[in-house]
């Protein structure tokens, strides 16, 4: 249901569609939590978001293959994804993830030839800086680093804009230690808009 959602809202936006927004409920949670924030920040540069929750790597292939990119031409394309690997699927080794990841990348390039993705690095998740799952999202980061080409995929690692100067992912920008605030939208926001 929400798939047909939000195809349905990229083919109504498909003439003047220049950002997309592709993720899990972190990106979906723009159209709530963060929604103030999206509408004076992202509704003018003609964003569209089709992040749903629970989403893994191998659901944004699925969207792919179901409509959800058909018939449009983005400027850029905003892809955060990962940590519901790393929380559902703990057997999923970092680079295991990053393998998804990169298989995403590949397919937006494929279908989407003229647009550019910032690729996000995953955002931290738990509140404390070593965690087992801190861990890993650092080691996945690092790896996808390396699909930076230059030119039409860059990666920005904005996760350390959520984190106080000890390395704690604190409440008031995320209230479970892994989704965010309005404040936490407010920092995407900031971190992203002169890339875009």
């Amino acid at each position: 249901m929400r798939h047909a959602e939000r195809v349905a809202d990229v083919r109504s936006h498909a003439d003047k569609l220049d950002v997309l927004f592709i993720g899990d409920s972190i990106t979906g949670g723009w159209l709530n939590i963060g929604k103030a924030v999206w509408e004076k920040e992202f509704v003018p540069l003609h964003a569209v978001n089709i992040g749903i929750a629970g989403s893994q790597t191998s659901h944004i292939l699925w969207q792919f293959e179901n409509g959800a990119i058909d018939g449009i031409r983005p400027r850029v394309a905003v892809l955060m994804i990962g940590v519901n690997n790393v929380v559902a699927s703990p057997s999923q080794s970092a680079q295991d993830i990053a393998r998804g990841i990169s298989a995403i990348v590949a397919r937006l390039r494929e279908k989407l030839p003229n647009t550019q993705i910032l690729l996000l690095g995953t955002f931290p998740k738990d509140r404390a800086p070593n965690t087992p799952d801190r861990r890993k999202i650092r080691e996945l980061n690092s790896s996808i680093a390396n699909l930076n080409d230059g030119k039409w995929i860059r990666f920005l690692d904005i996760g350390g804009q959520f984190l106080d100067k000890d390395g704690n992912l604190n409440a008031d920008v995320s209230p479970d230690g892994v989704h965010l605030t309005e404040a936490g939208y407010q920092k995407w926001a900031k971190a992203i808009i002169v890339k875009l």
